[in-house]
């Protein structure tokens, strides 16, 4: 457990926990030595947009590309999860469900705790990273 005066004894996890967390909120996050914190209206949405923000910055290329490939594939109803600005122009970047993470690469942030967890760890992996590598302290 994460314990000082700021954060007592509150929950820690890692994204590698195969836990059920739905209806949690994240108080803070750990990662590449760098503490994020978060209020319970942010939520798992501003941690999954911190954590991909962190991950582009040292591998634009995998998001790029996983963003064009998003885009080529694009065969549902269903938003897909990143996006390039040239996807079909039915989709509006504009509304609160998207979030620029880099140059013109975007996420899909109105999908449920499960999904955003998922997406998480599948791009970890895809750029390097260890799911234990991201440490998060529930409320």
């Amino acid at each position: 457990m994460y314990k000082n005066n700021k954060y007592p004894a509150q929950k820690e996890i890692s994204l590698a926990d195969t836990l059920d967390l739905t209806g949690t909120k994240p108080m803070l996050m750990r990662f590449r030595g760098k503490t994020f914190t978060y209020t319970r209206l942010q939520g798992w949405k501003g941690l999954y947009t911190d954590l991909v923000k962190e991950l582009y910055k040292t591998t634009p290329e995998i998001l790029q590309e996983l963003a064009k490939w998003q885009q080529e594939f694009f065969i549902s109803d269903e938003p897909a999860c990143w996006a390039t600005n040239n996807r079909k122009e039915a989709e509006n970047y504009e509304d609160n469900w998207w979030v620029e993470v880099g140059d013109n690469v975007f996420i899909y942030t109105k999908n449920n705790t499960l999904s955003k967890i998922e997406r998480m760890r599948w791009l970890l992996d895809d750029c390097g990273e260890k799911p234990t590598n991201v440490q998060i302290v529930l409320y």
